[in-house]
């Protein structure tokens, strides 16, 4: 497997059954496909959900392939399988044996088989068959174009029990590849893919007839996404280029149509993510499921008059004012619901929060913080366990500063605030980007009043770069790209970078007067993931410096202030400060700390600062000392009079 390399395509040579990739670094060896031939494994999950496929052309012949069974009724398999391009015509019908594993013609195929006669598939597929052919780019189905609408839905007619087709009556959860960089292919989830090859010779003879597989990995899945602009992930027909090609296994003629399926790493289940479309030697084409094709699934759903699970299309959430909860609101249209599951991305992973009842339509999350970034999903459950798709995710922030993600930083008085597709999440040395998608990113910030000056550690763990340095002040331009990268950001322009693996490194730097935005982001390329794929900041130290009524105070948030050595305060007008434990004082904005009035009977001026704190100097009877924590706005502050050795209640008189 080669997960962590990239490849400058030279050439494309189309053949008559898939695409093959010629490249400058194509495999040495490519996986074989293992025989499954023990029942157990046949009769497991994710294996009983697929089949084997057999068509009658309309042009002679019969056709070997294979297919995956994703509702009741509902088979999905490849277009190009239930359509005859030599009479440019659909087939009719189509047999499938789920779970087979014996040659074709086993009586076992007469005794289990089904029929789909009701085809679903997009339209122009047949123009693009015979535009390929006529503009001779080749026989049939060949370009990219016409293998992005490889992919067709069966539903088996009404009158027929589709029951049996899974044992237990319990289907696989799909997954749909929405129009946007998330990808349940792409993103480093374990893969297995499925299928029954036929073609003789490629085989050895006592494997063939048998259903095979590809052995679970993370495979990687190439997909055409050189921007995050959503207008270049179109093709000639407006259709999301839902294509993939990976380079890691070898596909077989007759295992066209059977699925792949990406492990859930969350729940642990096995989701249906796309049906292999073609491929040659050492390259394998697969058309992701996405919304397209849901919704093929979702009318052949209604066409088999199968009871079904449908999937939530309108999820919607908003915070509070307070940041305090995060209220979802959604409409379950399946007819055949327990509840809804709600899900939400718990630092690395998606975690069930609740499952309301299948008449909800709403629900308030009151286990948030302010200052957060979370990311939700809803997923309808069936009375027996079947689940529909996840719904679209939908991420909000909550207003407010977040105190862990502060204490995790080291700077728990800063107002700190995460944001992006992913949030970041505190972890026993620091804080960390979370789980960011392809084109995705994670950001955690704060604003600082300067001048001051600014200290943080950092590390990455990422893709590493190819001939650029591990890190740097300006980001790269030309070829020399960035992959998955860590940034330091100020006011918007980013002042430090890394990538790769760099273990530890502290900046310093002086940030001059004025009010700035400070944001560490861990960005992602269209491509790999690599080593823990995560930024991490660990601490975060900062100091204002200059002329200030309290050295190096700064606003905590809402107008709340704190000095290192002199507590908690807020300021008012006139040079009146309130302090939290010694109640109002007085000092001139150049007092810097040193000199302050308290109005309190027998107190005046006093003098103090950061390196004297909490002892006090009063002209009148000289030092004292401060209990810190006794006083509250004033009241119940005691200070010991080193003159008379005494204890005194501030305000009583020394």
């Amino acid at each position: 497997m080669i997960a962590s390399s990239r490849t400058t395509f030279a050439w494309i040579a189309f053949v008559s059954f898939g695409v093959f990739f010629v490249t400058p670094d194509l495999l040495e060896a490519i996986l074989e496909p293992v025989k499954i031939e023990d029942a157990a494994r046949i009769d497991g999950s994710p294996h009983r959900y697929t089949g084997y496929v057999r068509i009658n052309n309309p042009s002679g012949g019969r056709g070997i392939a294979s297919g995956s069974v994703v509702e009741e009724g509902v088979m999905v398999t490849a277009a190009h399988v239930v359509f005859d391009s030599d009479s440019l015509s659909w087939v009719t019908g189509v047999y499938m044996v789920p779970r087979h594993h014996q040659r074709y013609s086993s009586s076992d195929y007469v005794l289990r088989r089904f029929l789909f006669s009701n085809i679903l598939r997009e339209g122009s597929y047949r123009d693009r068959v015979e535009r390929d052919r006529s503009g001779g780019v080749g026989e049939g189905l060949s370009s990219w174009d016409t293998f992005n609408l490889d992919i067709a839905v069966a539903a088996r007619r009404a009158d027929l029990d589709p029951r049996p087709m899974v044992p237990g009556n319990a289907y696989p959860v799909v997954a749909v590849d929405a129009e946007r960089p998330e990808s349940w292919l792409r993103e480093p989830f374990e893969k297995i893919i499925l299928g029954y090859p036929s073609q003789e010779g490629s085989i050895p003879e006592e494997n063939q007839g048998f259903m095979h597989e590809v052995e679970a990995e993370d495979y990687l899945f190439w997909w055409d996404a050189l921007t995050d602009d959503p207008s270049t992930h179109r093709d000639s027909g407006g259709f999301w280029s839902a294509l993939y090609y990976s380079e890691d296994f070898r596909v077989y003629r007759g295992n066209s149509g059977g699925p792949v399926f990406v492990r859930d790493p969350d729940f642990g289940h096995w989701v249906n993510a796309a049906v292999v479309v073609g491929g040659s030697e050492g390259t394998s084409l697969v058309r992701a499921i996405d919304e397209f094709v849901w919704e093929m699934i979702d009318v052949a759903a209604g066409a088999s008059g199968v009871r079904r699970l449908r999937r939530v299309n309108d999820l919607a959430a908003s915070p509070d004012g307070s940041g305090t909860s995060v209220e979802l609101r959604f409409t379950n249209r399946s007819s055949d619901s327990a509840g809804v599951a709600v899900l939400r991305q718990a630092g690395l992973q998606w975690e069930e929060i609740a499952l309301v009842g299948p008449q909800a339509n709403e629900f308030v999350d009151t286990d948030v913080v302010p200052g957060g970034r979370y990311v939700y999903a809803v997923q309808p459950v069936s009375t027996i366990g079947n689940r529909a798709p996840r719904s679209d995710v939908v991420r909000v922030s909550t207003p407010g500063a977040n105190p862990g993600l502060g204490a995790a930083a080291g700077a728990p008085l800063l107002a700190w605030a995460t944001d992006g597709e992913v949030p970041f999440v505190p972890f026993s040395g620091g804080a960390r980007s979370g789980r960011v998608p392809s084109l995705g990113a994670s950001l955690l910030s704060t604003t600082v009043t300067g001048p001051g000056d600014l200290t943080f550690r950092w590390s990455v763990s990422s893709e590493r770069n190819t001939n650029i340095p591990d890190r740097g002040t300006t980001v790269p331009g030309g070829s020399q790209k960035l992959y998955d990268t860590f940034y330091f950001l100020v006011d918007g322009e980013v002042r430090r970078w890394m990538s790769g693996e760099v273990a530890d490194d502290t900046v310093t730097m002086t940030l001059p007067a004025g009010t700035h935005d400070l944001v560490w982001e861990y960005r992602k390329d269209p491509y790999v993931d690599e080593l823990k794929d995560a930024g991490f900041l660990h601490e975060v130290t900062w100091t204002e410096t200059g002329v200030q009524r309290v050295y190096g105070a700064f606003d905590t948030g809402g107008g709340r202030m704190w000095a290192h050595w002199w507590g908690f305060f807020h300021e008012a007008e006139g040079g009146w400060i309130y302090h939290e434990e010694l109640g109002w004082l007085y000092a001139t904005e150049e007092s810097g700390g040193d000199w302050w009035y308290s109005p309190q009977d027998g107190v005046g001026w006093f003098h103090t600062g950061g390196g004297v704190f909490p002892n006090l100097y009063m002209p009148a009877t000289g030092w004292a000392h401060y209990r810190r924590g006794s006083g509250r706005g004033g009241a119940g502050a005691e200070v010991f009079d080193f003159g008379t050795a005494r204890w005194w209640m501030l305000g009583a008189g020394l």
